[in-house]
């Protein structure tokens, strides 16, 4: 039965909690273990169909989708285009469409110049090690997190001595809400791997 819940389509399922409440619930555990357990799509420069063509679909033309609606919200909102980021992220600017590879002549038919390259599509084809993003996306994602973390004053692990935890409690802390235990706990799993985030492997 899993592997028909895994023929749902992602652009019938957006915003809908369907695939959770199929008959009644009964497949939780299984589809909870599935998404804990299998690799993710090795990443590449293209998204699939569902989501380049299909989320946000409308029948009339010209239509939308979710890859040109993030260049357009880019562009919305004032995002420095791509070789800007790249020099504030410490990397090289490119110089020429070349640089971007087999993917420059095609960008040379889009772009005047390579620094009007939005953001999201430099950033797309860029290569990444071991299924992750290309650096210029690594180093934002860094940054926003980090962020996120010394910018909140009542973060957990803040040493401010007013309201700083003890390493005991810390500790405690952390192993209370591993988010394989949170997985245990409510979606009905016996065991499950310590770091969800890693694939299980078989001792031998």
């Amino acid at each position: 039965m899993l592997s028909k819940l895994c023929k749902h389509k992602v652009e019938d399922n957006l915003l809908s909690p369907n695939l959770w409440q199929y008959s009644y619930g009964k497949h939780v555990t299984s589809l909870s273990r599935w998404l804990a357990t299998k690799p993710a799509l090795k990443f590449d420069n293209f998204l699939v169909e569902g989501l380049r063509d299909k989320l946000f679909y409308i029948t009339t033309p010209p239509g939308s989708d979710l890859f040109s609606l993030n260049i357009q919200r880019g562009r919305d909102q004032g995002v420095p285009a791509y070789n800007e980021w790249r020099k504030f992220c410490g990397l090289r600017k490119f110089r020429s469409f070349d640089d971007f590879g087999k993917f420059g002549s095609n960008l040379s038919l889009v772009y005047k110049t390579v620094d009007d390259v939005d953001l999201f599509i430099g950033g797309l084809l860029e290569e990444g090690e071991n299924g992750s993003v290309g650096p210029t996306f690594s180093c934002i994602i860094g940054i926003q997190y980090h962020r996120f973390k010394v910018g909140d004053r009542y973060w957990y692990e803040s040493s401010d001595p007013d309201f700083a935890f003890t390493i005991d409690q810390l500790n405690s802390l952390k192993s209370a809400s591993l988010l394989s235990r949170v997985y245990c706990t409510n979606f009905g799993l016996n065991e499950i791997q310590d770091n969800i985030f890693m694939i299980p492997s078989i001792k031998k």
